[in-house]
């Protein structure tokens, strides 16, 4: 998890394109579509892995 925190970054900032109120709004965008998948993945009881 700790590993994707700069690709995120680098996606909020284009897609806010670098201003502060776009980078604001594309942050939440990106902290609700995160939470919710973690939650849709406990609520399953599984999780996804690259490995079958």
């Amino acid at each position: 998890m700790a590993g994707n925190i700069g690709f995120d970054a680098i996606t909020v900032a284009l897609l806010g394109r670098s201003g502060p109120v776009g980078i604001v709004l594309a942050g939440l965008l990106f902290a609700a579509l995160s939470t919710g998948g973690r939650f849709m993945e406990t609520n399953q009881g599984s999780r996804w892995t690259w490995s079958r």
